[in-house]
């Protein structure tokens, strides 16, 4: 065989096991995704037994999101950035807070919601206690005030080290090239084309990645759940509207189901706050319109969740095939 025609088959080999190789980093994203997907269906189902005050439906989506959020924090820990751990930890403390809220709530609220009867729900589980109702409310204030108190100490250590490294390179003289100029550079030295993963993503506002700028919305939504609890309305709806704001840009931002289902989530909890603080669950239309939001968010992270196992298993079903060509 001619020299020309064993680099043609090198070449070739080499496309096949490229094309499979990004084939496996798909089936990854997508099983990521999908973790992704289900501890967002969790958060919905809590909010929703807590709305319907039904413990063991929101005791049940609460540990599941614990668990599989921290299995997740876990896997990322040697992919992802430093932002993005950092606010994944943050969602983690948040919802530990929000379910410890939701228990003293459940297990030991004095006062008793008639106008929420149900087969599940005639007041507290376990003796009415106001003291121990009062002890979980202060547990998940501090945990949210830690967390906050961790975030703000992150973004000051992520700007300072920012403006440095700014400053270093305007005193050096040294520009940065841009992707067009560094693959010029790259052609007249000789080297070889960078791959794809080489190829810097794009920033939000020019300084947070995609993947931090989609959950900065923990730092208001922390400040909603310790407004709410002490009972200021304005601020909480502040709040939800910085909120309600971050969740719509995601939407046109991303695209994707799932940000319509936050979206409705985030509508919901409003709704939600104005009948408790306002309406004094005078009224039951509100309630009922916040339990059709978190349904329609659940249905429709329910209905993603479906589609990509299966887009998964077809990519698995692939590699199997593929496998022996390697």
């Amino acid at each position: 065989m001619t020299t020309a025609g064993k680099d043609a088959l090198e070449c070739l080999a080499t496309q096949l096991r490229s094309s499979i190789r990004s084939w496996k980093v798909g089936c990854q994203r997508v099983r990521a995704q999908n973790r992704e997907h289900v501890w967002l269906l969790c958060w919905l189902v809590k909010d929703l037994g807590w709305a319907l005050l039904c413990g063991p439906l929101a005791w049940t989506a609460a540990l599941a999101g614990l668990g599989l959020q921290v299995n997740d924090a876990l896997n990322r820990w040697g992919s992802a950035s430093v932002g993005e751990w950092a606010h994944c930890l943050a969602t983690i403390a948040w919802l530990l807070g929000s379910s410890i809220w939701m228990t003293a709530q459940l297990l030991f609220e004095p006062t008793i919601h008639k106008g929420r009867s149900s087969p599940w729900y005639s007041g507290a589980i376990f003796h009415p206690s106001a003291d121990a109702y009062n002890f979980g409310l202060f547990v998940m204030q501090a945990i949210h005030v830690a967390t906050l108190i961790g975030l703000a100490i992150f973004y000051t250590a992520s700007t300072k080290a920012e403006w440095l490294s700014h400053f270093s390179l305007k005193e050096s003289g040294i520009k940065g090239l841009t992707p067009t100029g560094e693959l010029l550079r790259q052609r007249k030295a000789g080297h070889t084309i960078p791959t794809e993963k080489t190829v810097p993503e794009a920033l939000v506002f020019g300084v947070l990645t995609p993947e931090v700028y989609a959950k900065i919305f923990i730092v208001p939504w922390i400040l909603k759940d310790l407004f709410w609890c002490n009972e200021h309305f304005i601020l909480s709806m502040i709040c939800m509207l910085l909120v309600t704001v971050l969740m719509a840009d995601y939407l046109c931002l991303f695209m994707k189901w799932k940000n319509l289902a936050t979206l409705l989530w985030t509508t919901g909890s409003a709704v939600w706050i104005s009948n408790d603080l306002i309406m004094r669950e005078q009224e039951i239309w509100p309630l009922l319109l916040a339990i059709l939001f978190f349904a329609v968010g659940t249905f429709i992270l329910s209905a993603v969740l479906i589609t990509g196992v299966r887009d998964s298993e077809s990519r698995r079903t692939f590699l199997k095939e593929a496998d022996p060509l390697l």
